[in-house]
């Protein structure tokens, strides 16, 4: 069996804060307008650099409670928990939305990027054609 590699856990107030933000996005997606929820997580305008350091451990928070969840957080709640805790500690953050055909069948994919880091979701995102971005940065 292999082991993951160790990392640091992240500290229980962060960890609650995931749980959170997760519930959040997910009531936020099915009781919201996709119009409203599109901007969710990106009302506080950007004042700090990323840290890659805090991003990582608000991912690693957010992922683990997405698998915890008694219903599927997939790359959208992920996404907009993620910007949601990112946005509150005045890092930069653009949500993309995206989709692409694959196997006959039209997919939807969300992304998160603070500045030129990937966040959350990133990995397959250049499968998928950017429909609509919202960022917290006033430069973008």
């Amino acid at each position: 069996m292999t082991r993951r590699p160790h990392f640091d856990r992240p500290a229980p107030t962060l960890l609650t804060e995931a749980g959170l933000a997760v519930l959040r996005a997910s009531i936020a997606i099915r009781l919201r307008p996709f119009a409203t929820v599109a901007t969710y997580a990106i009302v506080r305008r950007a004042i700090a650099e990323p840290d890659p350091a805090a991003i990582a451990s608000v991912v690693r928070a957010v992922e683990a409670w997405a698998r915890r969840m008694p219903w599927r957080a997939l790359c959208m709640e992920q996404g907009i928990a993620a910007a949601i805790m990112l946005a509150r500690r005045g890092f930069p953050v653009t949500v993309f939305y995206g989709a692409a055909m694959t196997d006959g069948e039209l997919k939807a994919h969300v992304w998160v990027r603070s500045d030129e880091l990937d966040v959350i979701g990133c990995e397959n995102a250049s499968n998928f054609a950017v429909l609509s971005q919202f960022s917290n940065d006033s430069a973008s």
